[in-house]
Order: C-alpha cells, then sequence, then structure tokens
C-alpha cells in the first residue's frame, strides 16, 4: 500500500510541476499532456512512444497523435518529470523519473526485451563516488549483453549447424 501511495503523490508532485510551468509560461493546459503525464506513471518500467501511444488509445480510449507525444514528453524530459535513453536496438526509451530512484536495465542486444534489475551493491557503489562540483540525484546504468532465451536459440542453431557438417 505504501509504494501505491508514493507513486500516486510522486504522480501528483509531477502533475503540479507540469501546470505550475503551464501557468508561468502561459501555455494551454490540454487534457492530452495530462494523458501523457498519466500515462507515463501508469505504466511500468521503461516504454517506447509506440506503447504509450497504443496504452493511450487502447486502454483509456484517449488517442493522441504521435506530435503531441513527442511535443509533451520532450516537455517532461526538460521538466525532469521523465527520463529518456536510446537503446541498442535504436528505439526511444522513456521511463517517468518518480522518486529519481536508482535504475538498472538490462537490455538484449538480440530481441531488444529489457528488464529492471536491483542490486544493493551497484546502488551503494553509486552513492558512494565522490564526483567533484556534482551532486547526484539519481542513476540510470544501462547493461547490453543477451537474454538467455536468445542464448540457447543461437546455440541450437550453432549444434545444429556443427552436427550436419
Amino acid at each position: 500500500m505504501e509504494k501505491a501511495n508514493t507513486k500516486n503523490s510522486a504522480k501528483e508532485k509531477a502533475l503540479a510541476m507540469l501546470n505550475e510551468y503551464i501557468e508561468k509560461n502561459h501555455k494551454r493546459h490540454t487534457p492530452e499532456r495530462e494523458a501523457v503525464l498519466n500515462a507515463l506513471f501508469d505504466m511500468k518500467g521503461w516504454v517506447t512512444i509506440e506503447q504509450i501511444e497504443k496504452f493511450l488509445t487502447e486502454k483509456k480510449q484517449f488517442p493522441v497523435s504521435r506530435a503531441t507525444l513527442y511535443n509533451t514528453l520532450k516537455l517532461l524530459r526538460d521538466l525532469r518529470i521523465a527520463a529518456v535513453h536510446r537503446a541498442a536496438d535504436n528505439t526511444t526509451k522513456i521511463s517517468a523519473l518518480a522518486n529519481t530512484a536508482p535504475s538498472i536495465i538490462r537490455i538484449c542486444t538480440n530481441c531488444g526485451k529489457t528488464k529492471e534489475i536491483k542490486s544493493k551493491a551497484i546502488d551503494k557503489a553509486v552513492k558512494n563516488l565522490n564526483i567533484t562540483r556534482f551532486t547526484a540525484e539519481g542513476f540510470a546504468l544501462t547493461i547490453y549483453g543477451m537474454c538467455s532465451t536468445c542464448k540457447a536459440q543461437i546455440t541450437k542453431k550453432e549444434r545444429a549447424r556443427q552436427s550436419r557438417s
């Protein structure tokens, strides 16, 4: 229950930041911007533009144009509400920066599957870094490699090819 409250308070804080920016800069408050922000917090982990678009269209019955998605995600990144990174498969992945929690992601370079992992040792090592003239607020570590499913498929193909030789 505590995790859900933290997630909701992070979403509420992000929405307040967005609304404050909109008011200060005399921008229009649109339901599309709020829908994109909510989708980003409702979806787990790192997601693509396509996944957000599908989530909004199919699950929320709230289609948003691709241009609105890109512009809103750029704004959320600029406001430090969302993080964006380019994956090995050349897709752009986006995640809400809720609570600036450490993020460690493994990405299969063969199939592109991503998975967030936890490591107290890495968290501690990053926390103990002494970076001159810099205050760390969080981190994202991306580990590239091959998942066990892809590795098994490749090994199976290699064995089949060798047995034919």
